[in-house]
């Protein structure tokens, strides 16, 4: 918890901070969709012919698809790179049947909602596979304003996304929270200059993300409730 603070609610922490928008990630932040990205990028990697490390892949988690795959399937780029993220994103969409919100999730969002700040969504994820995703865990009536991976040039950790969403918020960095699982939703984030909360409910240890420094580590979303 940072340095003098007493509650961890985020409506104090809104008071506190000044915040003026919410930025969320989703997998591994709201949703417990992590294990299945790694699934699909794990079957991708063996259609190419690759055993791909299942660490790699949980490391990278965070990034865009054609960013994961660049990076556990060497030499791949171009038009062939593209074609497997693709893929992927395909893949992926017969896995997420069974997404649930992640524990605090569901209440968090009920909380903003009532907040009457404007929420903006922040994903790596192709649009037909977030709204998929929303809408099986029953998340779809939270967010109305997202920014997801076909809307960004440079994925996560470079800020691009943070900044767009931001600029969805009607906000300006210094008063945006960001709320993401990933060393790379709170680098990104920080790199884009707005207030961070990382939640170590995702592939990276509170050791990882307490290294970059973020506003607040909490264990899990239940915690802002």
């Amino acid at each position: 918890m940072e340095g003098g603070l007493t509650s961890t609610c985020i409506e104090g922490l809104i008071d506190s901070w000044g915040v003026k928008c919410v930025i969320l990630d989703l997998d591994g932040t709201l949703v417990d969709t992590l294990e299945m990205h790694v699934e699909a990028f794990l079957r991708v990697a063996k259609e190419v012919g690759i055993e791909a490390s299942r660490a790699l892949i949980e490391q990278n988690m965070g990034r865009t698809p054609k960013d994961i795959l660049s990076t556990i399937v060497p030499g791949i780029q171009g038009p062939r790179l593209a074609l497997y993220a693709q893929r992927k994103e395909d893949v992926l969409m017969g896995l997420i049947e069974d997404a649930h919100p992640l524990p605090g999730a569901v209440e968090l969002l009920g909380r903003l909602k009532r907040s009457g700040l404007p929420m903006v969504l922040a994903s790596s994820t192709t649009l037909r596979n977030v709204r998929k995703i929303l809408q099986v865990a029953g998340l779809a009536c939270y967010i109305d304003r997202m920014v997801t991976a076909e809307d960004i040039v440079v994925g996560k950790p470079d800020p691009e996304i943070f900044i767009k969403a931001v600029a969805k918020g009607g906000s300006d960095p210094r008063h945006s929270l960001v709320i993401g699982d990933s060393v790379h939703d709170i680098a990104g984030a920080m790199g884009a200059g707005c207030l961070t909360i990382a939640v170590a409910s995702g592939k990276h240890d509170p050791e990882q993300l307490s290294a970059l420094k973020p506003n607040l580590i909490v264990s899990n979303l239940t915690l802002l409730c």
